[in-house]
């Protein structure tokens, strides 16, 4: 049991809140720009999503920082299979 059912499942106490069964709604409500229709997002929806640009200086000082903390960069921090994860304590 992961985050993605922690959320949905522990906040409700109900088995068929869970990620698996939520994610068909999201997409349906989504519009991505930034990541079109995939697994994860949606296409056709009437919220539109869009990556805000990250060209301040900050912001690679920032990222910089998290890859030399040991954390990985992805394109689309909501996609459970690539969501970064602490470094290893060991």
């Amino acid at each position: 049991m992961g985050l993605e059912s922690s959320l949905c499942t522990g906040a409700t106490g109900r088995e068929d809140w869970d990620y698996a069964h939520c994610l068909p709604y999201f997409k349906r409500l989504e519009k991505s720009l930034a990541h079109g229709d995939s697994e994860f997002r949606g296409n056709d929806g009437p919220q539109i999503l869009e990556r805000a640009p990250a060209d301040h200086p900050l912001f690679q000082a920032f990222f910089s920082a998290a890859q030399q903390a040991g954390y990985s960069l992805t394109p689309d921090t909501t996609v459970l299979s690539k969501r970064a994860s602490p470094p290893s304590s060991g």
